[in-house]
């Protein structure tokens, strides 16, 4: 435990890292500035349930297209989904440890740029 702390410390200390850190920032927020500026382009925070496709995947472009169709726009991406894993309240409740049966994966997503 205290070599994994120490080599945190190492790492917060390192100006490599503190320059990664700040480039990565500095061009994320050039890329959200960038699709803001397009015509026609907005952006929308969002907490919806992509739906299984045929594949069984999730299918979360299609959710997004869906999500930007009903706030009136043509088309949509998604900007960021986060994945879950939800078990029955039996299960959980049981005491035991859940199964893979007792247990899914749910995707959802946070964020859709519509045009």
């Amino acid at each position: 435990m205290n070599n994994a702390t120490d080599r945190l410390d190492d790492l917060r200390k390192d100006q490599s890292t503190k320059d990664a850190t700040a480039a990565t920032q500095d061009a994320l927020k050039g890329a959200a500035q960038a699709v803001v500026r397009l015509p026609n382009t907005r952006m929308f925070e969002l907490h919806d349930k992509c739906q299984p496709a045929a594949n069984g995947a999730p299918d979360c472009p299609a959710a997004a297209s869906n999500a930007c169709r009903g706030k009136g726009f043509g088309a949509g991406k998604p900007m960021g989904i986060s994945t879950s894993q939800v078990c029955s309240p039996a299960a959980l409740l049981s005491g035991r440890s859940p199964t893979a049966a007792d247990c899914h994966d749910e995707t959802y997503i946070l964020g859709i740029v519509c045009q």
